[in-house]
């Protein structure tokens, strides 16, 4: 199972289509809403040293992100 998803995630993580969200400090809570809300194999996330990119298959899923945790309309939105 764990492949296929991250089989799923290496077919669209290069597209186009790709909506990056930079979540500054700690993510936990909002990976804890995005495992309880949005399909596992539509988001990844990326860890750095002062910051977690989250990456989004779909952009509504990205949206609906944005709009619990963030008023930014941008491609790139910091939140925390």
């Amino acid at each position: 199972m764990l492949q296929e998803i991250n089989q799923h995630r290496l077919n669209w993580i290069s597209g186009t289509t790709t909506v990056r969200v930079k979540v500054v400090g700690d993510s936990t809570k909002e990976v804890e809403w995005l495992n309880e809300n949005i399909d596992t194999r539509s988001w990844t996330t990326a860890l750095h040293d002062n910051h977690t990119t989250i990456f989004f298959e779909k952009s509504q899923d990205a949206s609906k992100f944005r709009t619990v945790f963030s008023s930014g309309d941008s491609r790139t939105v910091d939140v925390g």
